[in-house]
This record gives C-alpha cells, structure tokens and sequence, in this order.
C-alpha cells in the first residue's frame, strides 16, 4: 500500500483504461525522487474475466518492476489497489519521452548525446536480458527523458555521471526461461515488431527487443521511422504497406536538404548506420543488447 501521501497536481497522459498524473509530495524528505512523481491509475474493469486478465498483468508487472535495480530502469515508489482502481507510484522524468525530443528537437541533439542515449537504453535492455526479462515494447514513447531540454543540451556527455534516460512502461515484459525462450503472443507496436513476429512465428524476446533498438536507433538520428514511407509520398496504398515493407526488410537511410553536412563526422555517421544494419535483419543475423554495447560507435 502507499506508504506516503501525494497530491495530484497535473495529469501527464491518459491511455484507454489509464491516466498518469503528475503528484507533489505532502511530506519531507531526503530522496529528491519522492518529491515529485508520476501516480499511474489503471481503472478496473467491470468484467469479470476483464479485471482477471488486468490483474494478472499487473501482477506480472509488478514482479518485474520489483527487482529491477539499473539506474535506467524505472524505480517502483509506492503501489496501492483497491476493488475499482489500481495506482503505481514511480519517479517523475521531466524532459518528456524520447519522441518529442527526436521529432521536435532533432536539430538540436548532437551525435555525442544521441549516442550517450542509445547507450544508456542499450546497457538497460542488456541488464534485462541478463536477468531473463524480455521488454516487447521497445519505442522513443517509452524512454523518458530525465531532464529538462535546456539542462539536457547544457550537459557534458562524456562526463555527465547521472543517467539521461530512463527505460519505462513494462506492461507487455515478461520473464523467459532461457532453455526454452519462444514465446507466441503477438504484442507490441506494429512500427517497432520484427518480421518473424509479424508474421506469426514464435519469437524469441531478445531478439524482438534487438530489432526495436535498431528502429529507435534509426527513428532518433532521422526523425522518422524506417518503414514508413517518405513524407513525400500522399498515396494512401503506399501508407498501409508499412507491415509488407517490414516483412521484406525494406528500409534506406535519405538525406534531408536541411541537414547539416558537419554535424555527424563521416566516421560516426558510417557507424552509426552499420549497427543499425546489424539490428534491422533477419534474426539469425541480428546483434543481441550484449553485441550492441560491445559495438566501436
């Protein structure tokens, strides 16, 4: 149960059964991240087989969110459940998610913070791995942001000791066994699932998770995604065949006019773009969240 008392003084987000809200401590303390933090409230269902369903993956969420201790994975404050709503108390992130920073923002991040990014994301999905935990929802939505954009861009990457970002939402997560890790349950977002899952084949979790750090890798340093079709293309039947384009593996780096020539060194760009050419393949040839991290960018 909650331990502490916080109040509700903004709301942050709303999902179909869910509202975030943003909530101020009304008590003193020492930990800076009990002060302001982010209360998830999931109403319950009124169906029966419903609120089983919802409960179980809570349940399965909350195991999870209880043993996670990585500085980019989120920290579990407070829960508390009663018959008609369930509350999960976690930090507040203050930047936002990674989409609006990559889409509204692109030209202000440089390739040293992008890459300070990806890494931080990268080392979170391996400590996962590590632990037997397969995240399923890899995207920019659900990697926060720790701080306010003007901190952020003041920052010193190279030495900057605190973590940027924090890996969240761990309702589709679940632990595998490693002997035996195919699962079958089609789950996750269409943009970021690999083609052996949209397909239908069983999958391993790991590898699904590799291929969604090579779209977020892509997504951030092109603010777009890799399938989808260029903005200059209007025609609907070419908008809808982003599922075939996934299946095929069809994607291709494009230069804006925009652009600046200076901003990534050739170097850095080339790596950059080969590992994500060693995530965005068939899964016998993708680098796992260990390769990544081992990877020269």
């Amino acid at each position: 149960g909650l331990q502490h008392s916080w109040e509700q003084v903004g709301t942050l987000g709303k999902g179909t059964f869910s509202t975030v809200f943003l909530g101020k401590a009304c008590f003193d303390d020492e930990d800076p991240a009990l002060m302001t933090v982010a209360i998830k409230v999931i109403k319950s269902p009124h169906n029966r087989d419903s609120k089983k369903r919802l409960e179980s993956a809570l349940k399965r969420e909350l195991e999870i969110l209880s043993v996670l201790r990585h500085p980019c994975t989120p920290r579990l404050l407070a829960t508390d459940f009663n018959p008609d709503r369930f509350c999960i108390v976690l930090p507040y992130c203050e930047g936002g998610d990674l989409f609006d920073l990559a889409v509204t923002h692109r030209k202000q991040l440089s390739p040293l913070l992008i890459r300070r990014i990806f890494a931080e994301v990268a080392i979170a999905v391996a400590y996962l791995h590590s632990k037997n935990i397969v995240h399923r929802d890899i995207k920019l939505e659900n990697v926060l942001v720790n701080f306010h954009l003007d901190k952020l861009l003041a920052i010193d990457v190279m030495s900057f000791s605190r973590p940027i970002v924090t890996l969240t939402d761990f309702g589709l997560s679940r632990t595998i066994d490693p002997e035996d890790p195919m699962l079958v349950t089609r789950c996750g977002s269409e943009d970021y699932v690999p083609p052996e899952l949209l397909i239908g084949l069983p999958y391993d979790g790991r590898q699904t998770d590799s291929w969604a750090l090579g779209v977020l890798l892509y997504a951030v340093m092109e603010s777009r995604l890799p399938f989808d079709p260029l903005p200059t293309v209007k025609s609907i039947r070419a908008k809808s065949r982003v599922a075939h384009r996934i299946a095929r593996i069809e994607w291709a780096w494009y230069h804006y006019a925009d652009d600046s020539v200076d901003k990534w060194s050739h170097n850095d760009w080339d790596r950059a773009k080969a590992l994500v050419g060693n995530l965005l393949v068939r899964r016998e040839h993708r680098f796992t969240a260990l390769q990544v991290i081992d990877d020269p960018w």
